[in-house]
């Protein structure tokens, strides 16, 4: 059972609610005391933000999700799309990822478009939160690729991408690089190679060369480049809501031999 909001001074009657909202008689859903007792001096606006909260939960329920809440990300419930840590030994990679051993158990794919999606509709949300760590080896060079003609459809950067809908729309970028600071567009010294983000990207990224470190945990930073956006943690907020699938992809625009990325954990959440 989940809990919706603190009621404490409202009361619902469980038949105001089911007139807000029919529940599905096969996804039910356990009503928390504090609105199904038999004090029916319950306001229309309380009735429908307990009824939009059940909707989400219904919704999430009928998806596989869980909802959960998450100080790194705001108050309120969030819906869970993705946590997991290739650290824990009960934990696998998500298809159509495959493990790998670099420095410890990873998820990594050796085809950009192999990308992992996440199929919303009926859940509508307007924020998106979320971390991903992971490491990089070879001549990654974060947003370099971009300048060679990338796209959102297609490879723009090195590292890991975060989008929605169709057509896509970013959400937000893990651009590696390596050395340091180096091929990331804070390294004002390297022009020729580090380079700014696509104008689609904007400012929703981490960029984090840590050479034989994690990548964006925000940890073992002493440059301006990793500590960009204050890592791990990244939110957005859409404007609007929307039932946009989300899309997540591990992309390097050389082959698997020259450059690599790879997750070590994933958290994911939209509200």
């Amino acid at each position: 059972m989940f809990q919706l909001m603190r009621l404490s001074s409202f009361s619902c009657t469980s038949v105001v609610l089911v007139n807000f909202f029919l529940i599905s008689e096969s996804m039910p859903v356990r009503l928390p005391n504090a609105i199904s007792d038999n004090n029916s001096s319950c306001s229309l606006e309380i009735a429908e933000a307990v009824k939009q909260q059940l909707h989400v939960i219904a919704s999430a329920q009928l998806r596989g999700f869980s909802l959960t809440q998450n100080p790194e990300c705001g108050p309120g419930l969030w819906v869970e799309l993705a946590n997991w840590n290739m650290q824990n030994q009960s934990h696998q990679c998500p298809d159509p990822w495959t493990e790998i051993q670099w420095t410890g158990r990873t998820c990594t794919t050796t085809d950009c478009f192999n990308s992992l999606r996440f199929d919303i509709f009926p859940l509508r949300y307007s924020h998106v939160c979320g971390r991903v760590t992971g490491q990089a080896t070879g001549s990654v060079d974060a947003f370099k690729t971009f300048h060679g003609n990338g796209t959102l459809d297609g490879i723009y950067m090195d590292g890991v991408t975060i989008m929605r809908g169709s057509p896509r729309k970013h959400v937000w970028s893990f651009g590696a690089g390596h050395g340091g600071t180096f091929r990331c567009p804070c390294d004002s010294q390297d022009r020729t190679f580090a380079l700014l983000p696509p104008p689609f990207v904007a400012n929703n990224y981490f960029c984090d060369g840590s050479y034989n470190q994690a990548l964006w945990d925000g940890l073992n930073c002493n440059t301006a480049c990793c500590n960009f956006n204050s890592p791990p943690w990244f939110r957005v907020s859409l404007g609007t809501a929307t039932s946009d699938d989300i899309e997540v992809r591990l992309c390097v625009d050389e082959m698997s031999n020259n450059e690599r990325v790879f997750i070590q954990n994933m958290q994911l959440y939209i509200q």
